[in-house]
């Protein structure tokens, strides 16, 4: 009879582990369809975009060289994307380097520039000038990419532009994405982070989760400021770079 026990315990221990496991997948599963998607998305608008100009345009061959350039870029970083989910099964620290900020936004802002004109929505950069953070390339601009994605769409149709600033606070960097969309949803707002809880159609209520996810992995934190009837204003704090600190704004075009 103790042995049947043992057996019992055994197998309810078993299919316990089974089910962890399977949901393990099931969140990872979510998670990469939700980043695979921010690469396609651009790869997408800039085709579109492409396919609707006249071939006889005199803009038709900058363009055309200039979605090249976006989608050869979005490629390398869904490999990218890839990989880094690869190393997550492994548990594999992250090793921060000096990061430009003002290479990652120039290339974000030219990524996003379709999507954005498709909702209407202007995009107003204000970066400081020469500064650096402590991380990684391809994480930060993970983490601005989901951030500057969220605030248009949830400014499309709405007035007022996306605003997205970084500057340095002393040894630190703080980079603000800010929209003017409304606001969140109470219940949003209440729990950001809560896996699934999403009120957009078709959404995966992941995104955010994601962006602390990054932002933590770098040593930052993420800070989201409710605006009701405004927008939402968010502020991921990093590291500075020893040297990268000046104060002028560079603006960049979009």
């Amino acid at each position: 009879a103790s042995g049947d026990r043992v057996l019992w315990h055994w197998q309810d221990l078993t299919q316990a582990l089974e089910v962890e496991r399977l949901e393990s997948y099931r969140r990872m599963s979510r998670l990469l369809a939700h980043e695979v998607r921010n690469p396609l998305t651009p790869m997408r608008l800039w085709l579109q975009e492409l396919a609707a100009m006249d071939p006889n345009d005199p803009e038709y061959p900058h363009y055309s060289r200039e979605a090249h350039r976006v989608l050869l870029q979005q490629v390398d970083r869904m490999s990218a994307l890839v990989e880094r989910f690869k190393a997550l099964g492994q548990d594999l620290p992250l090793r921060p380097q000096p990061v430009g900020v003002g290479g990652v936004t120039r290339e974000l802002a030219a990524t996003l520039e379709p999507f954005a004109a498709q909702g209407g929505v202007p995009m107003r950069w204000e970066i400081s000038e020469g500064i650096s953070v402590l991380g990684d390339s391809g994480t930060l601009y993970q983490l601005l990419f989901n951030l500057v994605r969220n605030a248009v769409e949830a400014s499309a149709g709405k007035t007022g532009p996306v605003v997205i600033r970084a500057f340095s606070i002393g040894p630190q960097i703080r980079f603000e994405v800010e929209d003017h969309g409304g606001g969140l949803p109470e219940a949003v707002a209440a729990a950001p982070f809560t896996p699934y809880l999403t009120t957009k159609e078709g959404g995966t209520g992941l995104g955010l989760l994601v962006c602390r996810e990054l932002a933590l992995r770098m040593h930052g934190e993420l800070v989201l400021e409710n605006r009701k009837g405004i927008g939402v204003l968010a502020s991921v704090t990093l590291e500075g770079a020893e040297g990268g600190a000046r104060s002028e704004k560079q603006k960049v075009k979009s």
